[in-house]
């Protein structure tokens, strides 16, 4: 993260910058700025922008948002989400992951592995599940709560 910022910040400004920087250790490189642009440009151009490009303009089109569908979730997403998300948050300890462990179980990693928690988005093709969007964002959703719902417990 701090070669991000730091690449940011010493592209942004002057182009004395490195009277700046280089005391602190820090150089700004070229190389380094390129491989920034090209790997933003390929995040861009791997898919849709939905709703996000209308709400990050500025001056969000509302209709936009009322017009578009209802995501649906297929029949094999619902699967995933009654059977090996709904098991996956019952391996789940908040408690212990984040202040005893502070890292997952390795049976917790294993499953997720096995059942390709990981390839949701990645295309079939490619050896993952081509989930949607929506599916996507309902079983990250679903994790979530689950961690919540075991700290109000």
């Amino acid at each position: 993260m701090g070669e991000i910022f730091i690449t940011f910040y010493s592209t942004s400004i002057s182009p004395s910058s490195d009277d700046v920087l280089q005391p602190l250790g820090f150089q700004a490189d070229e190389g380094c700025v390129a491989a920034h642009v090209a790997n933003e440009r390929e995040a861009l151009e791997a898919g849709n922008t939905w709703w996000d490009a209308e709400l990050f303009s500025g001056n969000p089109d509302w209709k936009v948002l009322q017009n578009l569908p209802i995501g649906r979730l297929t029949n094999e997403e619902q699967a995933f989400i009654d059977g090996p998300v709904e098991t996956l948050c019952a391996m789940l300890n908040d408690w212990d992951i984040t202040h005893n462990r502070k890292d997952l179980p390795q049976e917790v990693w294993d499953y997720i592995k096995q059942q390709k928690f990981c390839g949701m988005i990645i295309p079939k093709n490619m050896d993952g599940l081509e989930f949607s969007e929506t599916a996507h964002s309902e079983i990250v959703m679903k994790i979530a709560v689950a961690a919540l719902q075991q700290q109000s417990r």
